[in-house]
């Protein structure tokens, strides 16, 4: 009986996971980037989600998505994510041969509910900003790339980013 209470709260969650987006206790997004409208979400689905980031620098009545809003990908799951991960935020150590090892993530103040792409995009405009290798060396290791990032930077730039 356990199990099976169990077992239906998991696949109740998981339902849930697939459909909304917002923080993780569904609230607004906490993310950066959605400081310029407050609040941001939750949103029911991925579309909405991006139908919003596309407009961020088109307010009111006049709001339109944009010439790169098509390159948004909106058939994707919904996913945990931290939305800063860079190299000051993961914690590393050396192990006894000498193997670099992540001890810990810190500093989840922008974490929440948003599209699986959302991670890789961020992660990789945050790593461009520095002056070596880490976004071409490192970030494909232990993230997944997603087609599309073009047009997200052309919304991020669009806010003054």
């Amino acid at each position: 009986m356990t199990y099976s209470l169990v077992r239906d709260t998991y696949f109740s969650v998981e339902t849930q996971l697939t459909v909304r987006s917002g923080n993780i206790s569904r609230g607004s997004l906490p993310d950066i980037i959605f400081e310029c409208q407050q609040p941001a979400g939750p949103f029911n689905d991925v579309k909405h989600f991006h139908d919003c980031f596309a407009t961020l620098n088109h307010l009111g009545p006049n709001a339109f998505l944009g010439p790169f809003r098509s390159g948004l990908l909106d058939d994707i799951p919904v996913i945990f994510a931290h939305s800063d991960l860079n190299r000051g935020n993961i914690m590393m150590r050396r192990d006894a041969e000498e193997i670099p090892r992540i001890t810990g993530i810190i500093d989840w103040h922008e974490s929440g509910w948003y599209p699986a792409s959302w991670e890789f995009y961020k992660t990789r405009w945050t790593a461009s900003k520095g002056n070596d290798q880490w976004e071409l060396e490192f970030v494909l290791e232990f993230l997944q790339a997603y087609r599309g990032y073009m047009s997200w930077e052309y919304f991020v730039h669009s806010l003054g980013y």
